[in-house]
């Protein structure tokens, strides 16, 4: 069945995995509304109580407790049948296979209450309902719709020693190595999930990289060593320190600038593909306040659903029912040079007939970084009019193709469930036959040159901290030695040189169109 385990660890790789699976249980269907779009066994697992099935996401979530929220409360499975309250049993506000008890008899958010009494009473109003969903909330479980199997949520102690995490990268190491031995993550959790599999295609992980960076380092060369060929996808979302972009005496933002380079030299050892994500606050303008689209850039409610709209969309083929794409094939693809394990996400949200696929604004590598020549490039549409792909055929004539691998993927629109902010669009999304609202989205993963300035820009970067004494102090007490610190400089400049346009390059270009 080829499945795929999820990792997700952080406040911004959790409030985007929580659309993310919000969006895939939409594409289950129900007796008599034909097939399915996607594979449910890729993403999701079965779970029996009295016979019955339930489906949750296959996801290990690592987070600080406060970040929760209510979801150990609201939205785990209850194996054990019992209600503390000795009353009725509370039933999914949804319902996609059969009704379920809550863990434990506590008050729910507006949102929940809401979503419950619309299930109640066959009706739904899904602006109502994002409303209800507070404007300040922290908390990814405030709007997320799903049962998950206890095994998934893996809580960390809140407090002054994992806050540190974010400037030390010892710290996030010795959190990983006491969480993994006093709760056996490895052997109980990660084998749960991954011995019940008819065949693991790989994982898919997201981490926020200024507060998991060193965390999740622990957790990958963990994982290489019970499972050293599994292929992986790494997305990491990386800080607000950009190169370039730090004041010399902001100490604090140059320790964050290392980390996130540090943290990329790892996982080029440890993943077989990495996708790098711009923090909200250095994405570009056009992502939250362009043609069609008026969001917030500072609500993480609505940030992270923008950014798991395209990421969604850009892996969907990995879950399609009639496409033979596997975590293999896709990660191999955006690495078929062997040396260039970095890729960057590009798209628009959201578009309409009539649209033109300019700007497509780029959510891995800051504006000012030119693309000369593309590598690789994995292109998919969602809900294309005849007018829309045309546009998007004009679009890739104007592209440099040079040594280039594209592939094409045609599908029906995004769906947007009731927690998506659909407040965010100019004009109200139509309704689909499914009787969810959709949206025209375009998003793609590619490798390209422009990877290369960007590593030069990071070199460059610590190049000058070195020269700075307080910054680097303060580097070689909490993240690395100035060993490893030379060594890590060296290795940014040879991404440098596997990027740049010519560099262990062949012939050859392949196109590859499906239609689904």
């Amino acid at each position: 069945m080829k499945e795929i385990l999820y990792v997700q660890a952080g406040r911004t790789a959790n409030a985007v995995g929580t659309h993310f699976f919000n969006t895939q249980e939409a594409y289950f269907t129900y007796e008599g509304e034909g097939d399915p779009l996607t594979r449910t066994e890729v993403s999701f697992r079965q779970s029996y109580i009295n016979a019955d099935v339930v489906y949750c996401p296959r996801v290990l979530i690592f987070d600080q407790k406060e970040s929760f929220g209510n979801f150990a409360k609201t939205n785990l499975l209850d194996y054990s049948f019992a209600d503390e309250a000795g009353g009725a049993s509370s039933t999914l506000w949804y319902a996609p296979f059969l009704p379920i008890r809550r863990m434990y008899p506590i008050p729910i958010g507006r949102y929940h209450a809401s979503l419950n009494h619309q299930f109640s009473a066959e009706v739904c109003d899904d602006d109502l309902i994002q409303d209800l969903v507070p404007e300040d909330s922290q908390n990814w479980s405030d709007y997320n719709l799903l049962y998950y199997d206890p095994h998934s949520v893996q809580s960390l102690p809140d407090g002054s020693s994992f806050s540190k995490t974010m400037n030390n990268w010892a710290t996030g190491q010795e959190d990983f190595s006491r969480h993994a031995k006093n709760f056996d993550v490895m052997e109980t959790s990660v084998r749960y999930f991954v011995e019940e599999c008819d065949t693991l295609q790989g994982i898919q992980l997201m981490n926020d990289t200024s507060t998991f960076g060193s965390f999740m380092t622990a957790f990958l060369t963990s994982f290489r060593d019970e499972f050293p060929k599994l292929p992986s996808l790494t997305i990491p979302f990386m800080s607000s320190a950009i190169p370039g972009g730090v004041e010399p005496d902001d100490v604090l933002g140059l320790a964050r600038l290392v980390i996130d380079a540090y943290y990329l030299r790892q996982i080029s050892d440890l993943s077989s593909a990495n996708v790098p994500i711009l923090h909200l606050s250095t994405c570009p303008r056009e992502i939250s306040h362009g043609r069609g689209i008026h969001a917030n850039p500072k609500n993480m409610y609505e940030m992270s659903a923008i950014l798991s709209a395209h990421i969604e969309t850009a892996t969907l083929p990995l879950r399609l029912a009639h496409e033979q794409e596997d975590l293999s094939s896709f990660t191999s693809h955006l690495n078929w040079r062997g040396n260039t394990p970095f890729s960057t996400l590009r798209g628009m949200l959201p578009l309409r007939s009539g649209d033109s696929l300019d700007p497509v604004s780029d959510l891995s590598l800051p504006g000012s970084l030119n693309t000369d020549v593309f590598y690789a490039r994995r292109d998919v549409s969602r809900g294309f009019s005849p007018s829309l792909i045309a546009a998007y055929d004009e679009w890739c004539t104007r592209l440099p193709l040079s040594e280039i691998l594209v592939t094409r993927c045609h599908a029906p629109s995004y769906p947007l469930p009731s927690s998506f902010p659909t407040r965010i669009f100019a004009e109200r999304p139509q309704k689909e036959r499914t009787g969810l609202s959709g949206v025209g989205v375009f998003s793609s993963m590619s490798t390209s040159s422009a990877t290369s300035q960007w590593f030069s820009s990071y070199a460059i970067a610590l190049e000058n901290i070195r020269e700075n004494a307080s910054a680097m102090g303060r580097v070689t007490e909490d993240i690395l030695d100035a060993d490893e610190y030379r060594e890590l400089i060296n290795s940014l400049w040879m991404y440098q040189d596997n990027y740049m346009d010519g560099s262990s390059t062949t012939g050859g270009a392949e196109d590859a169109d499906d239609d689904i």
